[in-house]
């Protein structure tokens, strides 16, 4: 079976608005580690900047370093959607998608690949995500589809 691409923003997602690591975070990212094929969607690491790394090591306490040396960079210039590789199944996790970004999502019927992070309002999110992407043993379409029908509120 062919390994999903997960992509990933930080701010607002695995990083809190007040620059904390969110809650679950670790139990979190061993798991999509181990499961997908994981690449940073950011502006922190957009295309071949060689110091992208530190920049985003700066931004997690020393302990997460050695889960986040395994996500891989992606490049982009003006949408993130331009790095995703929508011929393959996919989850995209940001705190905000563009109208434009949308639009992309939408033409090539992969919005509901799209996962709103919202630590602000639902500071244990990554825990429920955590949760439906091992109920589902990581099968993208059928979680995605439970997680459309779902408040996460």
């Amino acid at each position: 079976m062919e390994t999903k691409n997960l992509y990933l923003d930080i701010d607002g997602v695995l990083i809190t608005k007040n620059g904390k690591p969110a809650n679950y975070l670790a139990d979190f990212l061993s798991f999509i580690i181990f499961k997908f094929n994981c690449c940073w969607l950011t502006t922190h690491c957009k295309g071949e900047a060689k110091d992208w790394q530190m920049q985003i090591f700066d931004k997690f306490p020393a302990e997460f370093h050695n889960l986040l040396k395994d996500i891989k960079p992606t490049n982009w210039n003006t949408l993130k959607t331009e790095a995703i590789d929508l011929e393959k199944d996919f989850i995209w996790l940001d705190d905000y998608i563009m109208e434009a970004e949308r639009k992309v999502l939408e033409k090539n019927n992969c919005l509901k690949k799209f996962i709103q992070i919202d630590l602000s309002s639902n500071p244990i999110q990554l825990k429920k995500l955590l949760s439906m992407l091992w109920l589902c043993n990581c099968r993208v379409a059928f979680m995605l589809e439970i997680i459309s029908q779902l408040d996460w509120e």
